[in-house]
């Protein structure tokens, strides 16, 4: 999936209470890396690069119940590869070595 296409399924999630886990591809396999939860915020904007270059990202947070940050994730159009949606709807983001899963928080 494109960066769009991402975010087209990405942003209606905001609002929503979040498990969002990390793994990092070492020696060829998936190892976990972070594991969070809270609430979904999103600000999307055009930022500087490392290079100083404008590229679009997306700030991500994940709130606490009451409603401070207490995670971030950032989304840099340049740095997200590809991603896609399961039949659960968890969402994957490949960011080159590491590998980012959002999914609503199950009841």
């Amino acid at each position: 999936m494109t960066f769009d296409e991402l975010l087209a399924h990405l942003l209606p999630l905001v609002g929503e209470r979040i498990d969002a886990t990390v793994f990092a591809y070492v020696d060829g396999g998936p190892e976990l890396v972070a594991t969070m939860t809270g609430t979904l915020r999103a600000a999307p904007q055009v930022s500087p690069d490392s290079e100083g270059e404008e590229t679009e990202v997306v700030h991500l947070a994940l709130c606490d119940r009451d409603g401070h940050d207490s995670a971030a994730i950032l989304l840099d159009r340049k740095v997200v590869r590809g991603g896609g949606i399961d039949e659960d709807g968890m969402i994957s983001l490949e960011l080159g070595e590491v590998e980012l899963h959002l999914n609503r928080t199950a009841v």
